[in-house]
């Protein structure tokens, strides 16, 4: 019989990662994240789990800012959070934990960035094993929330650019509230971060919404522009 197991191992394959791994033409090398920074903007990360070391047992975590930790010291000029480097993770001083919303962070981490050095018989290996990592624990419904997305994006850069190396950010969240069109603030100021310098992207989830109803859909010619209200009626 067929047993549900993790599949981080096929979904590597699944998704072309192998062959980006491996520099199969018409890439001239192979690519695993090396030099690279990922940043993280989520619930946060189990800093203590060996995927997210070195081969040493030291961590792969440059920086982590909880935003919701009101402990301090707060990353400067965003004034909020606490902020710990590598050498505190190393030394066991970070109290950070990604229990309030059930290791979500450190799960899609994993899947990003993870090395996959717990398991040992199966590659649960993420994508990119050999990036560095910069996690936001994101204030998902503080007083910092309505700029949270995007102070950790500036953040994230910011250190990245100090650093002189490239940088993704996986932003695994969100909400299905908003302009819906990349004109709001908060969209705004992540398009001009990633104008600022080459050497940036940024990703975001497709959403867990495909069985809401807030969706529409037309026929268009090249011609038609359609503007449509919604109107909620509680169903």
């Amino acid at each position: 019989s067929i047993h549900n197991r993790p599949l981080n191992d096929t979904m590597k394959a699944q998704s072309g990662v192998f062959p980006a791994r491996n520099g199969i033409s018409p890439l001239s090398q192979g690519y695993t994240g090396n030099n690279v920074i990922m940043g993280m903007i989520d619930s946060g990360i189990d800093f203590n789990h060996p995927d997210f070391k070195d081969s040493l047992g030291n961590t792969r975590i440059l920086k982590l800012w909880d935003q919701r930790d009101p402990t301090g010291p707060a990353p400067s000029p965003w004034g909020y959070g606490t902020i710990w480097d590598s050498a505190q993770i190393n030394a066991g001083t970070c109290t950070h934990n990604d229990l309030a919303y059930y290791g979500h962070g450190t799960h899609v981490t994993g899947i990003a960035a993870g090395n996959g050095r717990s398991v040992t018989t199966v590659d649960y290996s993420g994508v990119a094993p050999e990036a560095d990592i910069i996690m936001v624990a994101l204030d998902f419904s503080g007083s910092y929330s309505a700029v949270a997305v995007a102070d950790a994006a500036a953040y994230i850069y910011q250190q990245a650019m100090a650093l002189g190396r490239p940088c993704v950010i996986n932003a695994s969240v969100g909400d299905y509230l908003g302009s819906h069109d990349g004109q709001d603030l908060q969209a705004l100021m992540i398009d001009s971060l990633l104008m600022q310098s080459s050497g940036r992207s940024f990703v975001t989830a497709v959403g867990n919404a495909g069985s809401e109803k807030i969706h529409l859909s037309y026929s268009l010619t090249p011609l038609d522009t359609n503007f449509t209200w919604f109107v909620y009626n509680g169903g």
